[in-house]
């Protein structure tokens, strides 16, 4: 029996940390409207290359660390998180066969039902009206995907026939 934690665990808790350390990195105010959902990428990304390493429990989990970390009602990054990271486990294999455009409009999709589900309970708990900078990471956000989509593992080549 080997002990020794896959090479995977390594790049899944790099990641999730990294994530998380640009998530929290205070910005000035003219730019933090356009901060992307780092979270969200790394999530997606894991779903989808490396379902293994990934499952809904966990990013819930994870999602009240990050919570309690900025200060928002807990449940909410918890709640989206699971969303993100059920919706990519049920689709990761059809997902692998997307071209990049299509992986970036899904995401873009997923994106959108994430930020209007915390727009629904950050109006119903603050009760104050959001700012329509509030949807600028939809823009933002997916334009990083092309940077993930170079992160995945090549796919096997049958070796040719002469």
């Amino acid at each position: 029996m080997n002990s020794r934690p896959s090479p995977e665990w390594g790049r899944f808790l790099l990641l999730l940390t990294a994530a998380t350390l640009l998530t929290l990195v205070p910005l000035p105010e003219a730019v933090r409207p356009y901060r992307p959902y780092w979270i969200m990428l790394v999530l997606f990304y894991l779903g989808t290359y490396f379902p293994q390493q990934n499952g809904v429990v966990r990013s819930w989990l994870f999602g009240l660390l990050v919570d309690g970390l900025t200060g928002s009602l807990l449940g909410t990054h918890g709640l989206t998180f699971a969303f993100t990271t059920y919706i990519t486990l049920q689709f990761h294999l059809r997902l692998r066969l997307f071209a990049i455009i299509q992986q970036m409009l899904l995401f873009s999709l997923i994106l959108a039902l994430n930020l209007a589900l915390e727009f629904l309970l950050r109006s119903a708990t603050e009760g104050a009206l959001l700012s329509p900078l509030f949807w600028l990471p939809l823009l933002t956000t997916p334009l990083l995907w092309p940077l993930f989509f170079l992160l995945r593992e090549p796919p096997i080549q049958s070796p040719r026939r002469r």
